[in-house]
């Protein structure tokens, strides 16, 4: 599930990239903000190698904040979901493949054997009860938006009919497009 939750944010993030004209000022800048809160707890550290490190990592922190207007969705998922016009409530997506991603309690149901007579026994499964047909729908989508925001930087969009083809398939547009919240906030000056 960590590997869906990834592919998933990663084809978001991908998607907001090409089509928000501010979001790679602003992704750029949120990489800074974490880089200063890495080196500050490198160089805090109780160990030697990780202070040590702290120096490298500084150095490849961009150090003048960029201009842009989408700060807020560049930290915030959410937010950055919100700018994109969604065929599903990608959030809600998000926060339900992250419960079985982080250590949660519906994580640990997955791998529980209940069917045990004894009342206080704990057992458990070698490998979790997953129905993954849902999942595996939601990776693909992942995939194709990942691979359609890619195609952008091809002028020439050599790959754009199997792309759409692709989409046809999972019965979803490939290419996402701005939300209307997002256009308004972009041209509001």
């Amino acid at each position: 599930m960590p590997l869906v939750r990834a592919a998933f944010e990663g084809a978001i993030t991908a998607q907001w990239l090409v089509h928000v004209p501010d979001a790679i000022e602003a992704w750029v800048n949120e990489h800074s903000r974490l880089t200063t809160n890495l080196v500050k707890g490198l160089s805090e550290s109780s160990s030697a190698d990780f202070r040590d490190a702290a120096g490298d990592v500084e150095r490849n922190r961009v150090l003048n904040s960029l201009p842009t207007t989408s700060t807020t969705q560049a930290r915030k998922f959410n937010e950055m979901c919100e700018d994109l016009q969604m065929p599903i409530d990608a959030y809600t997506y998000f926060r339900l493949v992250s419960q079985y991603a982080h250590p949660s309690v519906e994580c640990v149901d997955l791998y529980m054997d209940r069917s045990s007579s004894a009342p206080d026994a704990i057992l458990l499964r070698r490998h979790a009860r997953v129905d993954f047909s849902g999942w595996l729908h939601l990776l693909a989508l992942s995939v194709l938006w990942a691979i359609a925001a890619a195609s952008t930087c091809d002028k020439a969009r050599r790959t754009r009919s199997e792309i759409q083809a692709y989409g046809r398939a999972l019965s979803v547009e490939p290419w996402l497009k701005l939300s209307d919240q997002a256009w308004c906030r972009l041209h509001a000056n």
